[in-house]
């Protein structure tokens, strides 16, 4: 039964709602229109400050990107997943996840 209602909402998703790139361009539009209209600045000028702040997310998306590499290929490497798998072995209290969290 559950089983048929997730199905059935998958469906439903797939069908109906749009993908995330047409909600990153209705966003956009908004966000440009409405930039517009209380800044009092012509379009020239509005796509100008769109791209200089999307470039200026440009190094810290791949700062972020770098992070999650080197972390996968850190947390992979045999040796670190033994001693993971050795401290996650001696942990047996909730207290004890939470000192072996923080002190990780």
């Amino acid at each position: 039964m559950f089983s048929a209602i997730t199905n059935m909402s998958v469906q439903l998703v797939n069908r109906y709602l749009p993908s995330p790139f047409v909600f990153s361009i209705v966003l956009t539009l908004i966000a440009f229109a409405v930039g517009l209209a209380t800044t009092g600045q012509n379009m020239i000028a509005m796509a100008g400050h769109w791209g200089n702040g999307l470039w200026s997310l440009h190094s810290f998306a791949m700062q972020m990107a770098l992070v999650l590499v080197t972390g996968y290929a850190f947390a992979s490497a045999p040796f670190i997943q033994r001693l993971l798998d050795n401290l996650a072995s001696r942990v047996h209290s909730p207290l004890a996840s939470l000192v072996v969290t923080v002190l990780t």
